[in-house]
């Protein structure tokens, strides 16, 4: 199967002509007079050419207000104060083993966290911090919960809530089985 070139075509015809200028003389063409003439820009009520220019200067007050169209901030951030050795430590020296996943046990990840804390002499602000790296699974994603929305969570609250959320003295499945043998008194 052959397919074929596309026929070139005059570009010329194809483009519309541009509308009559007003209040200057037409021809015959609906173009300004003397369109055997190299140029067809505008003419002067003299007949003569008038020159277009390629750009136009506007002047603009020096008080006028500036928008700012850009994406983002419209003001300049500030100085960002570069963190510190003992910033960079906190989150580089913690310890792999320093995580709670929801399921393991709650009171050992806790005793575990707070003496770390301690021996690293931790501001209740770092706990928090901290505290939301050591989770994973179903402990981060109640995390995300406490701290939707919400700038900082203090440490207490956080800890709290955990422990209500994660720390039950027993197992599930040792409430569920004293449950069903559970019988009730009669009297």
């Amino acid at each position: 199967m052959m397919t074929s070139i596309p026929k070139p075509f005059n570009v010329a015809s194809s483009v519309p002509a541009p509308p009559p200028l007003l209040g200057l003389p037409q021809s015959r063409d609906n173009g300004p007079t003397g369109s055997n003439r190299a140029s067809k820009g505008p003419l002067a009520p003299n007949g003569l050419p008038v020159p277009i220019p390629s750009t136009i200067t506007i002047p603009i007050p020096s008080n006028a207000p500036v928008f700012n169209n850009l994406p983002g901030p419209s003001n300049p951030p500030g100085p960002s104060i570069p963190p510190t050795q003992k910033d960079w430590d906190v989150l580089t020296k913690l310890p792999k083993s320093l995580l709670y996943d929801g399921q393991s046990n709650w009171f050992v990840f806790q005793c575990k966290f707070e003496r770390y804390a301690r021996l690293q002499d931790w501001s209740d602000a770092e706990c928090a911090d901290c505290l939301g790296w050591c989770l994973t699974g179903k402990a981060v994603d109640f995390y995300a919960l406490l701290t939707e929305g919400r700038g900082t969570v203090p440490y207490a609250e956080l800890m709290q809530r955990l422990q209500e959320r994660f720390g039950a003295r027993e197992l599930t499945a040792t409430a569920q089985g004293r449950f069903h043998v559970a019988h009730q008194e009669v009297g």
